[in-house]
């Protein structure tokens, strides 16, 4: 689907990945071809786009909400990393990790 044009998002209710273990759905991402910018982009871009919330989420950018998790290695280098959060910034709060 994707080769062909259409836009993934990731996500769901469905209960398919443990809450706080979105990341590992990223990871099939990349392990079936999509680049790690790609699998990023599906929950965050795409998934905003799908909702209707494109106005409001999806980017990192003045006028728009967000919730930002900080890790210490690049993601665009090595998806995993997104499992490996240091902190969470919800609504202007950090939350550590205790490792």
């Amino acid at each position: 689907a994707f080769a062909a044009g259409v836009k993934i998002a990731s996500g769901s209710d469905a209960g398919v990945v443990p809450h706080g273990r979105n990341a590992r759905e990223l990871e099939w991402y990349v392990d079936i071809g999509l680049s790690e910018m790609e699998a990023i982009v599906t929950a965050t871009v795409n998934a905003s786009a799908l909702l209707g919330q494109s106005d409001h989420l999806g980017t990192l950018e003045p006028g728009k909400l967000a919730d930002v998790i900080a890790v210490s290695a690049s993601p665009l280098e090595n998806i995993s990393e997104l499992l490996n959060v240091d902190f969470v910034m919800k609504a202007g709060q950090v939350y550590k990790h205790e490792k």
